[in-house]
């Protein structure tokens, strides 16, 4: 008999549902573990990250010193007279940007395009270039450490893209 003030005792879940849940609370907690490490079969890898656009940006004399601008794309981009020392540009695309008097001394250009750069004046020293795009004549004008062709190199052995490798 029930009373009034008294509420009926619970009816216990069958034991056939305590052990789906506590499986349950194993396989997730199993598969959150393997995804933090990186291997979970079955999960897709995060999208890659979109690149950002500054195309046509007016940076001049902007203090970018130590930034990473990794994958960005700067086609056009003005960052004339720029502080750019110990920047990540690895895989920026800089083509046809301005970087008159830009100083990027230690700055990380590897895969960087420069194909139309105007580098005129740069201070381009210390820097990493492995992998770099750029025309026979980007580093002409600039104060720079990176290997230029030779002028005694037949033009026929000389691609339209030079490909420049670490300097330090």
């Amino acid at each position: 008999m029930v009373m009034a003030d008294q509420a009926p005792a619970p009816t216990p879940l069958p034991w056939f549902w305590v052990i789906a849940a506590a499986i349950t609370l194993i396989s997730v907690l199993i598969a959150g573990w393997r995804f933090w490490r990186g291997g979970a079969p079955g999960i897709a890898a995060p999208a890659p990250t979109t690149m950002v656009c500054l195309d046509r940006a007016s940076l001049v004399h902007a203090r970018l010193a130590g930034a990473t601008l990794a994958d960005v794309s700067l086609r056009g981009a003005d960052l004339s007279g720029a502080e750019l020392s110990g920047t990540d540009l690895s895989g920026a695309d800089l083509r046809g940007a301005r970087l008159r008097g830009a100083v990027l001394v230690g700055a990380n250009l590897t895969g960087a395009c420069l194909l139309g750069a105007d580098l005129a004046d740069a201070v381009i020293t210390s820097a990493i270039l492995t992998d770099v795009r750029h025309d026979p004549h980007t580093f002409a004008r600039c104060i720079s450490d990176a290997p230029s062709p030779s002028p005694a190199v037949p033009a026929a052995d000389v691609p339209p893209v030079g490909v420049t490798q670490h300097v330090t």
